[in-house]
């Protein structure tokens, strides 16, 4: 077969190398590569010893300068995109695990809980009025026993026997009263309203006028008389009789 049949099928070999990365074939690109390039060492050396030696080398060169070539390329493209969801080089960020209200177990570490069911090391606790899996870190863990949550990696809660400082510290967190959150609303309102008030002046007087006031008035009423007019006395020597006196 002459020699120009080989060098098409180093072509055909290459092409479908490079295709095979770009399109998912389940590796039928691949195969088919590799078929035409045993033919195409076939058809060199049945040509001539030194063809067939040179497509076998360019065979064994070629095949890892492509596939390192590719490799490095395939990520930035269309099909390389959809299929890592994310751009080279970028870091793979989890989805946050959380409970069945919403809140990431990353808030759950460092607080306590009561194991439900007896950990061996996996079983039941309840934490913050939610019920969970947990996985104990140390020794088995009865039921009904306080629990502290260590860590929340993978999504696995690993919780170990709370101490007694750490229960003592929680139940004092407890005992602390807490303002409505009504009214806690309300207060600057009221404070505010407070402040508006202007201030009241006194109506009464100080005991000193008070008792000046008093006196004065009990003796304006002592030394003044009755207002109202009295009547004229008769002048006696007008009603005596100078005539009889004579």
């Amino acid at each position: 077969m002459p020699l120009y049949y080989a060098i098409g099928l180093l072509f055909l070999f290459v092409i479908l190398l490079i295709v095979e990365f770009f399109i998912p074939t389940a590796g039928m690109l691949g195969v088919a590569a590799a078929i035409t390039a045993v033919m195409a060492i076939v058809i060199g050396f049945t040509h001539s010893t030194l063809a067939g030696g040179a497509i076998t080398a360019f065979v064994l060169t070629a095949t890892p300068v492509i596939l390192i070539t590719v490799i490095r390329i395939w990520p930035n493209t269309v099909f390389g995109k959809l299929i890592l969801n994310r751009r080279p080089g970028q870091e793979h960020v989890h989805d946050e695990r959380t409970t069945r209200s919403g809140r990431p177990l990353k808030e759950l570490e460092g607080m306590l809980g009561v194991a439900k069911s007896d950990l061996l090391p996996a079983g039941l606790i309840e934490i913050a009025g939610h019920k969970m899996d947990a996985i104990s870190t140390g020794t088995p863990i009865d039921a009904g026993t306080r629990v502290v949550v260590v860590n929340t990696n993978a999504g696995k809660i690993r919780v170990r026997i709370a101490m007694e400082s750490e229960i003592q510290a929680d139940a004092d967190a407890n005992q602390q009263v807490n303002l409505p959150d009504s009214l806690l609303s309300e207060l600057p309102s009221a404070v505010d309203a407070a402040s508006d008030q202007p201030t009241p002046t006194s109506s009464t007087s100080s005991p000193s006028n008070a008792s000046s006031k008093s006196s004065k008035s009990s003796t304006s009423n002592k030394s003044s008389p009755d207002e109202s007019p009295r009547p004229a006395q008769p002048n006696m020597l007008d009603s005596l009789d100078l005539d009889s006196l004579e």
